[in-house]
């Protein structure tokens, strides 16, 4: 029996997915594995239709259980969903966890598949206009031959309708388990797990993102059920990180007899995204921004109710910036003052998870973009402090920012920066439309890693982490120069694209 502090190592490794290790397919066992299915099918297929009757039951078995031998490795799929495997057309909806579209109107046939998706614990509305397409399931092309294996068992008798194996999953499952053992040469090295586990390793090793991988492979993995909530990935992204995997694996199989691997076109324009909802657009986002610079560029009048109003939205904006720029979760207060940073280098604790004690806080990095728009924000709150003496007399204003609003007795008071809060003054700008608080962390977890931040550094800047994972736990080689440079080079222009700039207050400039 394992100690727990092994069993907890024992964890920690497992959670590195290291590209290498006993537990991995080789090279040449993907190659046996792809050309002896393929011969052993045609062999199959040839002794079925000179077989007697009682013979060819146990040859259509065989022919089954090598396609679902090869759907499992090559598309991730579990058992179950490749004996459930159906033939459908290109535009119908899903309407089975794995489906073949036919190479009809398509360059090559597809495989189509359900993505998991996260169970969310309420319904949350949107304006469709404002987020992301939300589809189900992502098509990639067949660039193994396995459409030709479909279509061989389909044209055995006794198949009818859509569905494609006719035998029971048990059946099924033991003839694989025999398969590999002749394939395999009595190596137990050859097992389902994997060759169902794969894909699922394959593409963690090419991209390091375990989020893409458990999508494409449909396999649960611990390590991604959070990242799942806030992750959008459009189909094309999908389709593309498979193809590049299935391709180089491919290439390098061929290349071991001398040939070159088939070449299979791979465009697709889906407007569809999958896995998580609701992800912002970026053109709702920047519609949102335009809303509040159409206030924030008129300077208000004598009217103290638009001297207010213009008060609350550079509020807004400075909260939404700081929200952007360090992936802050929905937190009571989260805006933070330039003092809470190393002054030098903008660093911070954040610690908007877990306790008071910060003990769950991660880095997070001052842009200077940010750091010019929280000092301006800064000094107009004291300005405004100045402004209104005679009207905010005993009260104390909450650190680092506050709303401020009239009440009933037509006073006017200081209003903390909660959720609550931020959503309401969301409401009160024409042409804002609103959005959850930590709406932003979904979109650049998302968006991010779309354009190619390194899923590490994503991991890190959302404080998205297991038991063996964290950036800064014991023999990391987390680096914060490192990530901080990793992590501005996406992060930095897509803060540009949007529109953030600094918002100065005009009452700073008339008080000097």
């Amino acid at each position: 029996m394992l100690s727990h502090q092994g069993i907890l190592a024992h964890i920690a490794r497992a959670r590195q997915f290291l590209p290498f290790g006993f537990n991995l397919l080789t090279l040449p066992e993907l190659a046996n594995l792809l050309f002896s299915v393929t011969d052993e099918f045609l062999q199959c297929r040839e002794r079925f239709r000179t077989a007697p009757l009682p013979e060819q039951v146990g040859i259509r078995t065989r022919m089954e259980a090598l396609l679902a031998l090869h759907l499992m490795l090559w598309f991730g799929r579990s058992l179950e969903d490749c004996t459930k495997l159906q033939i459908s057309e290109g535009g119908a909806r899903p309407r089975v966890a794995f489906e073949l579209i036919p190479a009809k109107d398509l360059e090559s046939a597809e495989f189509r598949f359900l993505i998991p998706t996260p169970d969310y614990a309420a319904e949350e509305q949107l304006p469709p206009e404002t987020v992301r397409k939300r589809g189900a399931a992502v098509s990639v092309p067949d660039m193994v031959g396995a459409a030709t294996l479909v279509l061989g068992v389909r044209a055995l008798p006794s198949t009818t309708g859509t569905a494609v194996f006719a035998g029971k999953v048990k059946k099924i499952e033991s003839e694989v388990r025999v398969l590999l053992k002749e394939l395999g040469g009595g190596d137990p090295r050859y097992t389902v797990h994997k060759i169902r586990s794969y894909l699922h390793r394959q593409i963690i090793t090419d991209t390091h993102d375990v989020v893409a991988a458990t999508m494409l492979s449909g396999l649960p993995c611990l390590s991604a059920n959070t990242a799942l909530y806030y992750t959008q990935y459009s189909v094309d992204h999908l389709r593309s990180l498979y193809c590049h995997s299935v391709r180089n694996v491919l290439t390098a199989i061929y290349g071991t007899v001398g040939l070159e691997a088939p070449v299979t076109n791979v465009i697709s324009s889906s407007e569809m995204a999958v896995g998580a909802r609701n992800c912002l657009k970026l053109s709702a986002v920047k519609n949102n921004l335009e809303a509040l610079l159409a206030v924030l560029r008129k300077r208000p009048r004598k009217d103290i109710q638009e001297l207010i109003h213009w008060h609350n939205c550079l509020t807004l904006w400075t909260i939404l910036m700081f929200l952007m720029a360090t992936a802050c979760r929905a937190i009571r207060n989260p805006l933070k003052a330039v003092e809470e940073f190393e002054q030098r280098s903008g660093h911070g604790a954040l610690g908007d998870k877990g306790a008071d004690d910060g003990h769950m806080s991660r880095l997070v990095v001052m842009p200077e973009l940010l750091r010019r728009q929280l000092e301006a924000y800064d000094a107009h709150c004291c300005a405004i402090r100045v402004k209104f003496k005679y009207g905010l007399p005993a009260q104390t204003p909450p650190r680092s920012g506050f709303f401020l609003w009239f009440a009933d007795d037509n006073r006017l008071y200081y209003e903390e920066i909660r959720p609550s809060h931020i959503d309401a003054y969301m409401r009160q700008v024409v042409g804002f439309t609103p959005h959850p608080v930590n709406g932003f962390r979904k979109l650049l977890r998302t968006e991010l890693a779309e354009r190619g931040c390194p899923p590490e550094t994503l991991a890190a800047f959302m404080g998205h982490w297991l038991h063996g994972e964290a950036p800064q736990e014991s023999f990391s080689s987390f680096c914060p120069g490192a990530y901080v440079q990793s992590l501005h080079a996406y992060l930095l222009p897509l803060m540009r694209e949007l529109g953030w700039m600094v918002r100065n207050s005009h009452l700073v400039k008339e008080a000097k």
